[in-house]
């Protein structure tokens, strides 16, 4: 790959003044910073990057205002020399004479925008030149054809991040050849060969000066899980924000367990069934049904990646639980794979993809069982922080497809998540299964919800069933480690009126007489059902707090 629009910065004595650049206009920038104070806050809004500038010092000298006005530092001749000289950068752009020199020339800043946008555009129409030069470069070259279209495709990408920005900002270099290196990295990861993914990520971190592919992967690691989407504000006034979202709810695949775009971490010691327990979610999921009382807005599609226990009791697992019973409808939204790896994560799209071609508007559960055999090729071994790393890309993944994740993992000999802390901390929701009777080798589960951010923590109890290879809740515990067998008849009857009136807001008090209960009664039951995220609340814009299921549409 070659790199991406390289532009060497000059000297005074270097410039080629047929090269696109304004260096009168970088001289009048520079000086009006040095002579106004309130200057560089105004060439702060054009988003002007040191590397537009074409002159090295001019860069260096630029960079010096940046660091001092992120201090809160006054910048004048005396701090930003100071600045250069603690730096060792003083004599590198011509010494206190040349900023002193560029400051007398500089009658005033009142143009110092203008100038800033100028020096911006200069340094795109270079980068543009150097395009037109990398692609002659490349075609006087004896490569492939298709090798040749790749990289001259790869260029013009990275040509497009010099457009405009939303917010007016033009990119860097650094940050268009950050970018390019994204795009490499996916581009790797989409082929399905693991030995030839491992030798092209070895040549990409040596080409771009990393020190090891794990600082590569890192890298990317905290880009996926950073990045800001495209059109979404970066702050919001409280009232702004209020009433903005105030009206928001989760969007859930099964209430109050799994939201969309999530990714969930189920673990438990190998043998206690919870890719039984698992499997008995997706066919309610696919059939649009409830999981023990808990309700499935929408029928959702599952795709199933299993490679932990074998087809044989794939097969007999899928038998016993009824799923061949379905109706044809119901059992094409569910797909198994048993050949993925934690390095394909071009199949996995490709895997998405189809499901989005054969159901455009169904939401998607993701089920890997489990992490560790899925990972059989992975770099680093579970004690290693990298190894959560997968999370992270699922956790993208599922922003670009609509989707949620449900990885299955294994307990350490504690009981909590085995491997690295950092897979527990990467994971949006942990969830632990164990026995009731550690000692016995059956028996009711307790089944925890150890971390979330869209409900509170909650034990359950769950049992078995011979007959339909199943676990179901069928109690929760209370805090005074009492057994609630299921949910009491007034919680019944609000969810029941609740969700036949889907998207409706009802106040506490219209909820009490609708359902033939007393006020206080109603409120404690409603505080229960909206901890467990079975109803949202809001109260914005209203004398009071209103509850409902789905999405609110109105109210009565």
């Amino acid at each position: 790959m070659i790199a991406i629009l390289p532009q060497k910065p000059l000297r005074f004595y270097d410039v080629d003044y047929s090269t696109p650049c304004n260096i009168e206009a970088e001289e009048a920038v520079i000086g009006g910073i040095l002579i106004d104070p309130g200057a560089m806050a105004r060439v702060m809004e054009t988003k002007l990057e040191s590397d537009h500038f074409i002159i090295i010092s001019h860069q260096i000298i630029y960079r010096a205002f940046r660091q001092l006005h992120a201090q809160d530092k006054p910048i004048d001749l005396m701090t930003v020399t100071i600045w250069l000289a603690e730096n060792k950068l003083l004599e590198e752009v011509g010494g206190s004479h040349k900023l002193a020199q560029v400051a007398e020339r500089t009658v005033s800043a009142v143009n110092i925008d203008a100038y800033a946008l100028l020096i911006r555009d200069k340094f795109v129409q270079r980068s543009v030149i150097e395009f037109a030069n990398n692609a002659l470069v490349l075609g006087q070259q004896n490569i492939p054809v298709d090798d040749l279209l790749d990289r001259l495709k790869a260029e013009a990408e990275a040509l497009e991040g010099f457009r405009v920005k939303d917010d007016g900002a033009v990119a860097s270099e650094s940050e268009i050849r950050f970018n390019a290196l994204c795009k490499e990295l996916e581009k790797i990861e989409a082929h399905e060969n693991p030995a030839y993914q491992d030798l092209k990520i070895k040549e990409l971190a040596k080409e771009w000066g990393f020190r090891s592919t794990k600082e590569l992967l890192d890298l990317h690691a905290k880009f996926l899980d950073s990045r800001h989407r495209k059109g979404e504000k970066l702050t919001y006034g409280l009232t702004e924000y209020f009433e903005k979202f105030a009206d928001s709810s989760t969007d859930w695949l099964i209430r109050g367990w799994i939201p969309n775009k999530v990714v969930t971490v189920l673990h438990a010691a190998g043998g206690v069934g919870k890719t039984r327990l698992v499997s008995s979610i997706c066919r309610a999921l696919i059939a649009g049904k409830s999981w023990s009382g808990y309700d499935v807005d929408t029928p959702t599609c599952v795709l199933f990646i299993e490679t932990d226990q074998g087809v044989v009791v794939n097969i007999k697992m899928i038998d016993e639980q009824g799923y061949l019973d379905e109706p044809e409808e119901v059992r094409a939204r569910f797909r198994f794979n048993d050949n993925w790896n934690i390095n394909q994560y071009g199949k996995l799209k490709a895997m998405l993809n189809e499901f989005r071609e054969l159901h455009p508007d169904s939401k998607i559960l993701v089920v890997i069982d489990s992490l560790t055999t899925v990972s059989t090729n992975a770099r680093f071994s579970e004690n290693d922080q990298e190894f959560a790393r997968p999370l992270v890309r699922f956790r993208a993944i599922a922003e670009e497809f609509n989707c949620s994740f449900l990885v299955l993992h294994h307990s350490n000999r504690a009981g909590e998540c085995r491997g690295s802390t950092a897979i527990f901390n990467a994971a949006d929701q942990v969830w632990k299964l164990e026995r009731v009777n550690k000692n016995a080798p059956a028996g009711p589960l307790f089944l925890d919800i150890q971390k979330t951010r869209v409900r509170a923590p909650g034990r359950y109890v769950l049992e078995y069933s011979d007959q339909t290879w199943t676990w179901t809740i069928t109690g929760r515990v209370a805090a005074d480690d009492s057994i609630e067998s299921g949910f009491t008849p007034t919680q019944q009857a609000i969810l029941r009126y609740l969700s036949k009136y889907s998207g409706i807001g009802f106040e506490a008090e219209d909820l009490a007489e609708a359902c033939n209960i007393g006020l206080s009664t109603c409120r404690k039951e409603l505080g229960v059902l909206g901890n467990e995220a079975l109803i949202s609340s809001v109260k914005q814009g209203r004398p009071r707090k209103v509850y409902f299921i789905g999405t609110l549409t109105s109210k009565p």
